[in-house]
């Protein structure tokens, strides 16, 4: 993603500054080396996260587009209250793609709400009282899927399954 480009720059730029104003001696060369090897590993877990939620992404897309439900699901709840269980790289793939087809996302529901920023509103469960008419879960969560359906008394889909009706 952008901002994890950018962070990845802005931190090469400040390893290249660390080098050149020699702020590491002799001494503390092992020092630098670890910080910049798990500055490498951090970002390579970042991206690789980014890589698998884009191609679940893709192959939900790609499944829904050939089964044809993406058309008769996304006509169905083309006025709808819609809302996303997690918002992690799944998350937010699937806000946009939602949001460029016109459906009305009205939150994410995820438990670290209070850490996320985002355009539209972030609860936790504990939180959440509103109207929905369905949550689309990206969390392979049996007891999640099961509470959210009780709370909330509207259709859920876990999103790893594709079974959209």
């Amino acid at each position: 993603s952008e901002n994890t480009n950018l962070m990845m720059d802005s931190e090469e730029e400040m390893i290249r500054i660390l080098e050149r104003e020699a702020v590491f001696g002799e001494r503390d060369q092992t020092m630098f080396d670890v910080l910049r090897s798990s500055l490498r590993n951090i970002h390579v877990k970042q991206l690789d996260t980014q890589r698998n939620a884009l191609n679940c992404l893709n192959r939900l897309y790609a499944d829904l587009l050939k089964k044809g439900y993406i058309c008769d699901w996304m006509k169905k709840h083309r006025d709808k209250r819609i809302a996303i269980y997690g918002a992690g790289e799944l998350g937010t793939g699937l806000y946009e793609l939602l949001k460029n087809q016109g459906l009305n996302t009205v939150c994410y529901l995820d438990q670290n709400a209070k850490f996320i920023m985002s355009e539209i509103p972030v609860y936790t469960l504990k939180e959440a009282d509103i109207k929905l008419d369905s949550i689309l879960l990206t969390i392979p969560d049996k007891s999640l899927y099961e509470s959210l359906k009780c709370k909330f008394n509207c259709e859920v889909v876990d999103v790893r399954n594709v079974h959209l009706e």
